[in-house]
């Protein structure tokens, strides 16, 4: 359904939940599926969404008016084709200081125009744990250190310049 905005499920429900229209895991750490019909940012830094540990496979797959994401710091994994058919998505932004697990690569489709990903620079240690991170490699052209352009993909990732960084 290509015009679903809320996903609300019923209090007695013992698998799912609903938190801000999104459905989770009764324990709301995992989320289930994004609606669809969302058009814009969605951002994901607030108190309701302080115990999202997983984004699961899927989870917003066909969400074609979803432009940007802000990741909470909580998020631990992202699985399988969570992003597919994203079509509009150019802005992903990590806010942990530790980058979560993508269980596969081509998560995110680089293809979107003007696609970035956007990841703590305040600690220099926490930008090298980004571009080493598992799958994160294929990100690394994309990756805006805070407004300054992404290491050329010829740089090794131990020579990447910090210097800038705010």
């Amino acid at each position: 359904c290509t015009v679903l905005e809320n996903i609300y499920v019923n209090a007695a429900n013992l698998y799912f939940t609903s938190v801000d229209g999104v459905l989770y895991s009764t324990d709301a750490k995992m989320l289930v599926k994004y609606p669809v019909g969302r058009i814009g940012a969605f951002d994901m830094t607030g108190e309701i969404f302080a115990s999202t540990v997983g984004i699961g496979a899927n989870a917003f797959t066909n969400a074609v008016g979803l432009n940007q994401i802000v990741l909470p710091g909580s998020l631990m994994v992202i699985d399988s084709a969570a992003f597919t058919n994203c079509t509009k998505l150019n802005t992903v932004e990590f806010t942990g200081k530790v980058p979560p697990v993508l269980m596969v690569v081509g998560i995110f489709d680089t293809s979107v125009e003007e696609f970035k990903m956007v990841i703590p620079t305040d600690d220099s240690a926490v930008v090298t744990a980004y571009l080493c991170a598992y799958n994160f490699g294929e990100y690394e052209p994309y990756i805006d250190l805070n407004g300054n352009a992404a290491p050329s993909a010829d740089t090794p990732r131990n020579q990447v310049s910090l210097e800038n960084l705010n």
